[in-house]
């Protein structure tokens, strides 16, 4: 990574900005200010990362916090790391050798700060004109998510031994993976008696889900089967209601509005991306 990349970094104990490091050693990495509070990860603390399947992954030290405008909120379930372009390199090297059984994927995501007043249609305008962006054909990206979920429960089910008490939960589209894989949670820990599945804030309805579930996440047929209808995760905890009963205690709930959810909505419905208090209303 060049000085800085653009970031600011944090002191250790998150009281100020420290100064932007020379540069991100090998062996470092650099976390949003927010894991200090969802996992307590502090300088000095070691990460894994798990690669590819057969226990190829990497550990690398906690350097600090920096500060990440994007991913950094505690309500976002997805992190960035600042890591070293040796270790970026190391790591593609794995997954291209991995193959099939790599549990990552190398890409590039683009962040596109927009000046007041300009509107997404003006922001794709400008890129299809000045980029070679319209150059590239469209095409479907397949997704790895229940496999790469099987890996983690795996791998973790040693630790987490036979517990008697389940709660699998997830808010905004974690709610969608809550509520698809409830099931294939509590067939993996048979012991537990007391279970609890708690999805919030998770709405968008699409004719699709079904096609989509097949085609493009290439799930197992016992969920996919499930979907019938517009409304996924009314799909899929009626599913599991019907299955288990009383046994699993279900619960639904809208804590806020979901900005992001309201704009892929919109886009459903509308085309656009978009978001307004009506919008808002709706969801």
């Amino acid at each position: 990574m060049d000085r800085g990349g653009g970031y600011r970094f944090f002191q250790s104990d998150l009281s100020g900005y420290a100064e932007t490091p020379e540069e991100i050693k090998e062996e470092e990495v650099y976390v949003s200010a927010s894991m200090k509070s969802m996992m307590d990860l502090k300088p000095g603390d070691a990460v894994t990362f798990p690669i590819a399947r057969g226990g190829r992954k990497i550990s690398l030290t906690v350097a600090g916090y920096y500060e990440d405008p994007f991913m950094g909120s505690s309500m976002i379930g997805m992190k960035g790391f600042l890591i070293s372009e040796q270790t970026y390199e190391e790591i593609c090297s794995v997954i291209e050798e991995a193959g099939m059984d790599a549990l990552a994927r190398d890409g590039v995501m683009i962040h596109i700060q927009m000046e007041e007043g300009r509107t997404v249609s003006e922001i794709n305008r400008t890129l299809t004109e000045n980029t070679p962006l319209s150059m590239y054909k469209e095409k479907n990206v397949y997704h790895n998510g229940y496999n790469n979920y099987s890996a983690f429960i795996d791998e973790i089910a040693e630790y987490a031994g036979k517990p008697d008490t389940l709660l699998v939960t997830g808010f905004s589209a974690g709610g969608f993976a809550a509520s698809l894989l409830a099931d294939d949670v509590i067939a993996r820990f048979p012991a537990a008696a007391n279970i609890t599945v708690c999805v919030d804030s998770s709405l968008l309805l699409y004719d699709g889900w079904h096609d989509t579930a097949v085609n493009l996440w290439k799930a197992p047929v016992e969920i996919s089967d499930r979907l019938t209808t517009d409304n996924l995760v009314l799909d899929s905890l009626t599913a599991l209601y019907e299955k288990r009963g009383d046994s699993v205690k279900i619960l639904f709930g809208c804590s806020y509005r979901d900005d992001t959810l309201q704009q892929y909505q919109s886009y459903i419905n509308n085309g656009t991306m978009d978001k307004t208090k009506e919008l808002g209303d709706q969801f």
